[in-house]
This record gives structure tokens, C-alpha cells and sequence, in this order.
């Protein structure tokens, strides 16, 4: 964030940077939970006992979650298949 707030000449120039990037910041933090709740949901079987601890979804990452992300991918997969 500091290196694109000093490529701006004017307040408004710096704001839209930063919104711009941060914003990409956001859809890369989704697509790699995302990414990441796919792998880990091969992982879990029916019947699994899983225990968290600290923030987990959205509270965590600002996305779709690591921990419960998997967990939630995982229930997706079995919900469709069962």
C-alpha cells in the first residue's frame, strides 16, 4: 500500500490507488481461500469430528475463510453427494 500511495500526484489520485488495491488484495485473499478450502475438503470424511481455534471464515481472512472455509467446502461436497 505504501509503494501505490507514492505513485499518486493528488489526494484523490492516492485514494483511488488504494481502493483499486485493495480491493485486489481482497479477490486474491478469496481465490486462494477458496483455493485452499477445495484441497483441505478432500481431506475430511463423513462423520468427522473438527475443532477450530482463534477467528475462522470471513473474521479471519477478509474472504471466504481457511478453516471454515474447508469446513464449509467439505459440507457442500458431502451435501451434494449424500
Amino acid at each position: 500500500m505504501n509503494r501505490v500511495a507514492a505513485s499518486g500526484c493528488s489526494i484523490e489520485q492516492i485514494r483511488s490507488a488504494l481502493v483499486r488495491e485493495a480491493l485486489q488484495i481482497h479477490c486474491e485473499q478469496m481465490a486462494a481461500d477458496l483455493a485452499l478450502a477445495r484441497l483441505g475438503a478432500t481431506l475430511i470424511n463423513p462423520g468427522d469430528t473438527i475443532l477450530t481455534h482463534c477467528n475462522t471464515g470471513a473474521l479471519a481472512t477478509g474472504g471466504y475463510g481457511t478453516a471454515l472455509g474447508v469446513i464449509k467446502q467439505a459440507y457442500r461436497t458431502v451435501k451434494k453427494s449424500g
